[in-house]
């Protein structure tokens, strides 16, 4: 079968280790088994500080990866402590001048990668000759790289986006100006796309409204072939074992449940003692402090990073994996990646979040999972001792498979591969 060429635009990719690389390395395995043959545009930078080799072995071998070297203000950050200039003596006025430069950078702070990238991507598209390019963003500077192409060689441009952005009320914006200004791009950019995905509906409507002639929902997923032989296994711990796995921060904050876990422990010691939350997340000193702090270091063990071929098992291994949610983010499009590599895994999730969000939706739907809101300590030690005595009396079921198969990367690829079907005919 004779494969058609896309450019794919993406300013994460592996070995990097944030959620975007991974959705479209999933892409990029699974296009070609559909018609559609990657090559790769994306950057080379030091910002990045978690890296994930593994996630390199689902790139084929005849991928094509042009990596473009930027510089951007975490570079900056990390090239002056690097050199220990003085500046970085006083972190707070280091990071004064970071905010200015965010003033400045629009739409975002990768922008400066924007005419590198259009120069090679211009020198790739002159050389071969490409079906479609297709942008994934955040950032937002994916999509102008896109646009700006099209307008050169006349090639269709599908657009991505994995996140909201004009309409997130939780971004931060300089002004109210930059808000308007970020916007206007973003209808530039419908109005030229051929047609767009999203993992929100709400997100796909939104473009439309501003002129995009298509769009179409694909959601975060899972790879079947990571969970091939363990859907459905049944864990023999000897204490209920709680995962998570990512990044803890200010919109995915621990400390509801610690507090939970501290008053569980206080008021219920021998269930507290029959239970364990595994963290394989970066540590942080802020998180650990409150954990010893609270008199909970016997039930929080702190993993560390780990790969994400290595981090299946963990989930496979694990009762209830857990999603962690800030009680600020009650926005819709508020979801995570990471609750479809537990849907993978087929477990029971523990979802701490607000309710209202598009992962609290999603977690409903699956029929064996729970939520709780993060604002009452109280009602999450409900939820625990609801937890454990599911676990005890083995009433805790896997995902339906019914359910799970909806979120299959392969399939998503074919989704993805029959929208560039309709855009390129």
């Amino acid at each position: 079968m004779k494969c058609k060429k896309v450019l794919i635009i993406t300013y994460y990719f592996p070995p990097v280790a944030y959620a975007g690389a991974l959705r479209v390395t999933k892409f990029i395995k699974y296009l070609p088994d559909f018609g559609w043959c990657p090559s790769v545009l994306t950057s080379k930078g030091y910002s990045h500080i978690e890296y994930d080799h593994s996630l390199l072995k689902d790139i084929p071998k005849f991928v094509k990866v042009f990596k473009v070297q930027t510089l951007e203000h975490d570079t900056l950050f990390y090239l002056l402590k690097k050199k220990r200039y003085d500046i970085i003596k006083n972190e707070s006025r280091l990071f004064s001048v970071l905010k200015l430069l965010n003033f400045f950078l629009i739409p975002d702070t990768k922008v400066l990668w924007f005419f590198p990238a259009l120069l090679t991507g211009t020198k790739i598209l002159s050389k071969g000759k490409f079906d479609l390019i297709f942008s994934t963003a955040p950032p937002l500077t994916d999509h102008l790289v896109a646009i700006s192409l099209k307008s050169k060689y006349r090639i269709p441009v599908v657009v991505d986006y994995r996140d909201a952005w004009y309409e997130d009320p939780y971004r931060i914006f300089p002004t109210d100006l930059h808000r308007k200004l970020i916007k206007l791009m973003e209808k530039f950019i419908a109005k030229r796309a051929d047609a767009g995905v999203s993992v929100f509906d709400g997100i796909v409507q939104n473009r439309i409204m501003l002129g995009l002639k298509r769009g179409y929902t694909i959601e975060h997923g899972y790879d079947p072939d990571d969970f091939s032989h363990t859907y459905g296994k049944i864990p023999h711990n000897d204490k209920l074992t709680i995962t998570y796995a990512g990044t803890l921060s200010y919109d995915a904050d621990p400390t509801p449940l610690f507090e939970a876990l501290r008053d569980l422990k206080g008021r219920y010691p021998d269930i507290a003692r029959r239970i364990v939350l595994n963290i394989f997340s970066t540590p942080q000193a802020r998180y650990m402090a409150e954990v010893k702090e609270m008199g909970i270091t016997d039930i929080v063990r702190w993993k560390g990073f780990i790969p994400h071929k290595d981090i299946i098992p963990k989930l496979v291994d694990s009762d209830v994996l857990l999603v962690l949610i800030d009680r600020k983010a009650t926005h819709p499009y508020v979801s995570q990646s990471k609750i479809f590599e537990y849907i993978g895994a087929g477990k029971p999730i523990l979802g701490i979040l607000p309710e209202g969000t598009e992962a609290w939706r999603i977690l409903n739907s699956l029929g064996n999972s729970f939520c709780v809101t993060p604002d009452s300590v109280d009602n999450i030690v409900k939820i625990l001792i609801h937890i454990y005595r599911y676990w005890k009396y083995g009433r805790l079921k896997p995902i339906p498979e019914s359910v799970r198969r909806k979120y299959n990367r392969r399939e998503q690829a074919k989704k993805l591969a029959e929208i560039f079907n309709e855009v390129t005919s």
